[in-house]
């Protein structure tokens, strides 16, 4: 909680001034009773936690950056990861070409994982340009890169799914044996779902395509 008076906040253990001049020693408001603090027009209001942001995305919680800035700087960032990766592995390409003495030799030495891999690097930093490209909000971005990996499942209206209250299984007998019919096929019944009213998770589509893995060998 807190003290404020004139619409400026007070630190109870610290003497202030009121607006018509009166002067009050610290803690007065501390050791006065309620009404007495009032009728002075000091009000105790409940504290307000600062709006929390991303800085990267906004100068303030409702005052998004220039989302055209964002992406150009977003395209660089991928471009240059991309450039970054390929620099490191060419020291093994380059290797592989002083060695060879033919171009036929260079391609059967240079590492069948690492040309994959290269070629990985420059479709992935393809497509996250233009997943870059296609958002059209600042919250749309920011997703791209910052969302959580899973989100819970929407059916055709945007509404949010859950687990049925029941669910199919087989059928067991005394021993824990799953149930057949002459046929052999499992014998089902419908039971309570343990997990009924729970969101169906699945991974986030609004994330950006993920960077390949480099090769081990």
């Amino acid at each position: 909680m807190a003290f404020v008076h004139n619409g400026i906040t007070l630190i109870p253990n610290k003497a202030w001034t009121h607006q018509d001049g009166r002067q009050f020693p610290a803690r007065f408001i501390l050791d006065v009773d309620i009404p007495t603090r009032e009728s002075i027009g000091v009000t105790m209001v409940s504290d307000v936690a600062p709006a929390v942001y991303d800085q990267e995305y906004y100068w303030s919680a409702d005052n998004a950056k220039d989302l055209d800035n964002l992406k150009a700087k977003k395209i660089a960032d991928t471009k240059n990861h991309c450039a970054v990766v390929l620099r490191q592995s060419d020291e093994l390409i380059t290797k592989a070409l002083d060695q060879a003495t033919s171009f036929a030799e260079f391609k059967a030495a240079k590492p069948a994982a690492m040309t994959t891999y290269r070629a990985a690097m420059r479709t992935v930093s393809n497509t996250r340009e233009t997943e870059i490209n296609a958002c059209t909000t600042v919250e749309q971005l920011r997703e791209l890169f910052k969302g959580s990996a899973q989100v819970q499942q929407t059916d055709s209206e945007g509404n949010g799914v859950v687990h049925p209250d029941t669910i199919e299984q087989q059928q067991t007998d005394a021993e824990g044996n799953g149930v057949v019919d002459a046929e052999g096929n499992a014998v089902m019944e419908t039971v309570a779902n343990p997990i009924a009213g729970t969101p169906v998770m699945i991974a986030n589509p609004g994330l950006a395509t993920a960077w390949p893995d480099a090769p081990t060998e």
